[in-house]
């Protein structure tokens, strides 16, 4: 028997995919469900989920602001895609992800504040040759974030404010504005912590001050919280299931008043052929989307490493966003074989 989207949620739950969640689906620009499930906290203090719950949505940020303020950036003739940004490495190769940077790295370890994350990303060697394959880097982010603020001479959580959340009646949504009554990630770093033995000493790792207690309201991110204090171009966005698919219904839209319908073409559809079929990149948005075991490739979306993804098919017309807490008190799961589950559910 097929189940439907309240099921898959309640499944997961079950599961121990994640403490709580809030799921948004709509359906031809009216909604069809806004609920939310389970505990935004478990420790210290148990808190139920609420539908208005503001969740870091991780590298969401990526597509909710850096996105959006690059091209309203072009279509108000600030940039240029094929601007260079570092040697021959373009707007474009950073926004689909084939600027040859690393992936990630704890430039948090070595380096604090804007000019010293910028002088160890100017030295990175690059992975592979620039526009060859299509590796997804935080770091290339990152460095879209400090050209955004050259290019407006603005702090990004200032620029993508007025650029971006404000036009988009996004009220809900910002930097450094969560509070302690946000859903809470992890408690401490120690999943960072882990992926850090390939890059540094474990004297280094030792010496580090890490958070240990329960993360609410600040950034789980940490070369944003602790290299760009909470604010940058790949990660440390707070935001409600609301706000987020007010934002995907600009999108499913093709742009509203917001951006043009060439924008949008070039956003979601792909702009690569160095990936295996089904993985493609548009600028910014990942093009394609598994629902069950089917593609579905007039869809695109994106996911956050707190438990976060929002997806929009033109086919059936549909937008989902699901925000969970994943890392809260259980394991790092991997969400993508219960998100193809949520996504044959909804589009199919």
């Amino acid at each position: 028997m097929r189940m439907n989207v309240r099921d898959v949620v309640e499944q997961g739950l079950a599961e121990g995919m994640f403490a709580g969640a809030v799921v948004h689906v709509s359906r031809g620009g009216h909604e069809v469900l806004h609920e939310a499930f389970g505990q935004a906290e478990l420790t210290p203090r148990r808190r139920p989920m609420t539908v208005d719950a503001v969740f870091d949505v991780a590298s969401l940020t990526k597509v909710m602001a850096t996105l959006p303020a690059v091209l309203r950036s072009i279509q108000l003739g600030r940039l240029e895609l094929d601007r260079p940004v570092l040697r021959n490495i373009t707007i474009q190769h950073l926004l689909t992800h084939t600027s040859g940077l690393p992936a990630w790295k704890p430039l948090y370890l070595w380096a604090q504040g804007r000019a010293a994350y910028l002088d160890r990303i100017k030295a990175e060697r690059l992975d592979y040759e620039t526009g060859v394959q299509s590796v997804y880097s935080d770091l290339g982010l990152i460095l879209l974030g400090f050209v955004l603020e050259d290019i407006w001479q603005k702090p990004l959580a200032d620029l993508t404010r007025d650029l971006v959340f404000a036009p988009l009646g996004m009220e809900n949504t910002g930097y450094l504005e969560a509070g302690k009554d946000a859903v809470a990630t992890e408690v401490g770093n120690g999943i960072e912590r882990r992926m850090c033995l390939d890059y540094a000493t474990p004297c280094e790792i030792a010496e580090f001050p890490w958070r240990t207690e329960t993360i609410c309201g600040e950034v789980h991110d940490c070369n944003c919280h602790y290299g760009l204090q909470g604010v940058s171009g790949h990660a440390g966005l707070f935001s409600t299931a609301a706000d987020t698919a007010r934002y995907l219904q600009m999108w499913a839209e093709e742009g509203q008043d917001f951006l043009a319908p060439e924008l949008i073409r070039l956003a979601t559809t792909s702009q690569t052929d160095t990936t295996p079929p089904g993985l493609t990149r548009g600028l910014g948005w990942e093009v394609g989307a598994w629902a069950g075991e089917a593609f579905l490739p007039e869809a695109f979306g994106h996911t956050g490493f707190t438990g976060t993804s929002m997806w929009y098919d033109r086919t059936s017309r549909t937008a989902v966003v699901a925000l969970t807490n994943r890392v809260h008190l259980t394991p790092a799961a991997n969400l993508s074989t219960w998100r193809r589950s949520l996504h044959r559910a909804a589009f199919t």
